[in-house]
């Protein structure tokens, strides 16, 4: 039998989103923040908010499109990256559905698309 503590369960923080809830798992999430102060990048497309000081080292803040209050703080490819303006809904051990979800008290949740985020703010003139 499966359940939230079963070995298959994934760990990790739903969160909602413009285009319903999100799955980032334990292994990319580190934590959760009040949003910090940050710096705008000038010729950055919107949804890059700017870069922020974060223990030390500059992050840069993706626009999560939400509204809520908190940064995200996760890690992808080894880098650090801010999802800004998140609402945690949940966080803990879920049930895989597929390769691509988890189920969310019956719902199935999808997990957030890290590529296609990193590849829309690294696109445009302004990236070197």
């Amino acid at each position: 039998m499966s359940g939230p503590g079963s070995d298959r369960s994934v760990g990790g923080v739903v969160v909602r989103s413009p285009g319903g809830l999100r799955f980032v798992p334990a292994t990319v999430a580190l934590r959760v923040l009040p949003m910090p102060q940050r710096v705008r990048v000038p010729g950055a497309p919107a949804s890059l908010l700017g870069v922020a000081l974060v223990d030390g080292e500059a992050v840069p803040l993706v626009d999560f499109g939400a509204h809520g209050e908190a940064l995200l703080l996760c890690t992808y490819h080894g880098e650090g990256l801010g999802l800004a303006n998140v609402e945690v809904v949940a966080t803990g051990r879920f049930e895989p559905d597929g390769a691509d979800a988890v189920t969310v008290e019956g719902a199935r949740v999808p997990y957030f698309d890290f590529p296609a985020i990193v590849e829309h703010v690294q696109s445009g003139r302004w990236a070197v």
